[in-house]
């Protein structure tokens, strides 16, 4: 039983990975990347992991669709009136993924734990290369900018 749940995991996985190539590989109607457009707007300028934020949105809006300033003054208005509705959703994502995270964790063996643990120590190792490279090509474009 436990062998024939495994398989079928696995195909299942397998059938979703294959999918999710395929759209991606096929692109919309239109010829777009399915992952989104090719200018990625706000996105271009933001650290790892950074959301783009209402300001960052609207100027994309602004700039994609021209809007008017009547149209951008209220869209801020609508942002502005929403900013605690969209600070209050934030903190219940993040609680979820703790406790999604902590009961994932509870499921796992010890030997599996330090698995997790191990790969993200090295990830966590990999994006401390990638930083330290970055700042080294920074300072260097700033040497030679002056």
């Amino acid at each position: 039983m436990k062998k024939a749940l495994t398989t079928v995991t696995f195909a299942t996985t397998l059938l979703a990975a294959t999918l999710s190539g395929a759209v991606f590989a096929k692109g919309d109607q239109e010829g777009n990347d399915c992952r989104g457009p090719r200018d990625h707007g706000p996105r271009m300028d933001m650290e790892h992991g950074d959301r783009p934020g209402p300001d960052m949105r609207l100027e994309f809006m602004k700039k994609d669709l021209n809007l008017s300033d009547e149209q951008v003054a209220k869209i801020k208005e609508i942002y502005a009136s929403h900013k605690s509705e969209r600070e209050e959703i934030h903190k219940q994502e993040q609680a979820l993924r703790q406790k999604i995270q902590s009961e994932v964790q509870s499921t796992l063996t010890d030997e599996q734990k330090a698995k997790v643990e191990a790969r993200k120590e090295k990830h966590e190792a990999k994006l401390e290369k990638r930083i330290e490279m970055m700042q080294k090509q920074l300072d260097k474009m700033k040497k030679s900018d002056a």
